[in-house]
């Protein structure tokens, strides 16, 4: 049988060859095309549960926790209106140690649809616009406030981290 088919193969015009290996280029290209669709799918995804677990610990008064979610060293920015600090030390100390207990009494809720979430993916890097409301835990009818963000993210170790915030 083996035979036959090798003998078919062998007989088989120039035509239908290059007919056949185009078919399973465009095959595979399709696959590659849908694993990257399917990729970008899951990468927003993990940026959207990262920025929404970041906001959460927020809340928690776990520094530890909050900077799980961070590049916890000198390349971290923090871009809050008029106000930049630089490096994780200088806002964990400076900016968000002092907020800690305030934000310990409220909640965040992030809007991915009003902007869009992951404006870009490249490689490593991606970046995020979101809204945000801030509202007391006991009644999440009262706005507290609403901010606009755009976060940079980095993926290091197979994670998602916030590299630069931005918000106004």
């Amino acid at each position: 049988m083996t035979f036959f088919y090798l003998h078919k193969i062998k007989t088989a015009s120039y035509g239908t060859v290059v007919l056949w290996a185009v078919l399973l280029l465009l095959g595979a290209g399709v696959y590659s095309a849908q694993a990257t669709d399917d990729k970008k799918v899951r990468d927003k995804s993990e940026i959207r549960n990262v920025l929404t677990a970041y906001h959460k610990a927020l809340t928690t008064g776990d520094m530890k926790l909050v900077a799980s979610y961070v590049v916890a060293d000198e390349r971290f920015v923090m871009i809050e209106g008029k106000h930049t600090n630089w490096g994780w030390a200088d806002y964990r100390d400076n900016h968000l140690t002092p907020e800690l207990e305030g934000l310990s009494k409220v909640d965040f809720r992030l809007d991915f649809k009003a902007l869009y979430i992951s404006g870009h993916i490249s490689g490593d890097m991606a970046y995020s616009s979101f809204i945000y409301y801030i509202s007391p835990k006991d009644d999440p009818s009262l706005n507290y406030g609403t901010g606009r963000a755009t976060v940079v993210l980095v993926r290091e170790n197979n994670r998602w981290l916030i590299q630069h915030f931005h918000t106004s």
